[in-house]
């Protein structure tokens, strides 16, 4: 978490008591490949910070799947 605590503060300056007040609620989690974090039509009340990896976003449109 050590590169996204320094994005945050390259972003947004906040005092230590703020930064270790948000860093309190955030848990480091791993996922294995092919892992589906967010799906269509369902809140999740969950922000991800991808640090290692990629994401891939699939659009479904009639015949078409689009890939982002």
């Amino acid at each position: 978490m050590k590169n996204i605590k320094a994005k945050i503060l390259s972003h947004y300056p906040m005092g230590d008591e703020a930064l270790q007040a948000l860093l309190e609620h955030m848990t480091p989690a791993r996922y294995p490949k092919n892992t589906m974090l967010v799906r269509s039509g369902v809140t999740d009340r969950n922000v991800y910070f991808i640090e290692k990896g990629v994401t891939r976003s699939i659009f479904h449109n009639e015949d078409t799947d689009t890939t982002t």
